[in-house]
């Protein structure tokens, strides 16, 4: 909420949620049913592919100092957690793979590089 506290109306968690949740394509789906991800969006996120015997470690051991296995983009982000990536077919989906490549050949689309905005 540091943003609307700023002057920035429009911009608080509760207003700008729905427009991360519309974007997203969480391929978890256990992560997909809950409150802070969906499916069907642009932008593909999923759990890493790379978990290792260490990684694992790592988490029970976090669970055996009493910490709790969290969701790192859930509500709460206090414990420990196996990283999500924002990856498609193996590759990085990178904001412009996921918004810009699908209409890059849209006539009213214009992107202008090296732009000073105010």
């Amino acid at each position: 909420n540091h943003w609307a506290a700023l002057g920035n109306y429009g911009w608080s968690y509760d207003e700008i949620l729905p427009y991360f949740l519309k974007s997203e394509d969480q391929r978890n789906p256990y992560l997909a049913r809950t409150k802070y991800h969906t499916t069907g969006g642009y932008l593909t996120v999923q759990d890493s592919p790379w978990n290792t015997p260490l990684g694992i470690a790592f988490l029970q051991a976090g669970e055996e100092m009493g910490y709790e296995i969290r969701d790192i983009n859930g509500e709460q982000q206090t414990g420990f957690a196996l990283y999500q990536f924002t990856m498609r077919r193996g590759y990085r989906c990178s904001t412009a793979k996921a918004f810009l490549n699908p209409i890059r050949l849209r006539k009213n689309l214009h992107v202008a590089l090296w732009s000073h905005v105010t």
